[in-house]
């Protein structure tokens, strides 16, 4: 089973970043690849930078909140 990251927004860089526990992993960057948990799934999402960072879901844009702490695989490149 692939480990579970939680995404927590950073306000000084303007980033996501990746932590397992508490441990930093990795920051997340434009067009990085992601299965994140909506409710009790995990989808495959692309993230994304406009004027606000979301996650792209087949397509569908969802805005990621930068109050909210997010589940997520992160994909390896």
């Amino acid at each position: 089973m692939q480990q579970v990251h939680k995404l927590i927004y950073d306000p000084k860089t303007k980033r996501w970043n990746a932590y397992d526990e508490k441990n930093y992993c990795d920051s997340l960057y434009q067009g990085d690849e992601i299965c994140i948990r909506v409710e009790n799934q995990f989808f495959p999402a692309t993230i994304e930078l406009d004027t606000q960072w979301y996650v792209s879901i087949d397509g569908i844009r969802f805005r990621l909140h930068p109050k909210q702490v997010y589940d997520a695989i992160l994909i390896p490149f």
